[in-house]
């Protein structure tokens, strides 16, 4: 009888660990959450934690917390709930409730775990783009851009990882691909590089 209730035991104890184990592989690592602040011309700010593995962004807004889910726009960002829409193509964004625009950020928002060293913040930094993480590994996993001090840079969207050159041109990066031959401009704000479809890529944590 005793032996029936230790084995017992330990099978419980075992099932347990196991869905521990994995309820902690599940959630989110710091790499993946994304903090930015937006900030309107009335001084109003809007706060927003991006979480890019499970799709889902977080906004405080006149002390209200609200949870918000990507809808997976062709650019730019869109996340929204029954009532609530957070928008943003580039730098602005704009928040809506029940289609009523209630906040347009008047400055362009920012990163806060992003450096700011001195006009080049983004050399030798890994950045992402901010965009929700398929579960396909055919799709490639997370997208990147690394830019390197020996006018090098690796781009990454979807499964390539495309080799470039890099020149800066006023407020702009423009890479260039080795193979191709294509050319790629990404605008400098003190945060975040904007590519041509309204991305913001920001420096990964």
């Amino acid at each position: 009888m005793n032996n029936k209730i230790l084995i017992f035991s330990l099978v419980t104890f075992a099932f347990i660990s196991m869905i521990s184990c994995k309820d902690k592989q599940t959630q989110s690592a710091p790499s993946d959450i994304v903090k930015s602040t937006a900030a309107n011309k009335d001084g109003q700010k809007l706060e927003m934690t991006f979480d890019n593995a499970k799709g889902t962004a977080t906004v405080q807004y006149n002390g209200e917390t609200i949870e918000l889910t990507t809808d997976n726009p062709a650019s730019g960002m869109s996340y929204k709930n029954d009532h609530y829409q957070l928008m943003g193509k580039g730098e602005y964004v704009e928040f809506s409730k029940d289609g009523n625009l209630i906040f347009k950020s008047d400055d362009p928002f920012y990163a806060e775990q992003s450096g700011n060293n001195g006009q080049q913040w983004w050399m030798d930094q890994h950045l992402i783009n901010g965009a929700p993480i398929s579960k396909n590994p055919e799709e490639g996993g997370e997208s990147f851009l690394k830019i390197n001090a020996d006018s090098t840079a690796e781009y990454k969207v979807g499964d390539i990882v495309n080799t470039m050159t890099w020149t800066k041109e006023n407020h702009a990066l423009l890479l260039k691909n080795k193979l191709s031959g294509k050319t790629l401009k990404f605008k400098i704000t003190n945060n975040t590089l904007i590519d041509d479809l309204g991305q913001s890529w920001f420096v990964k944590k």
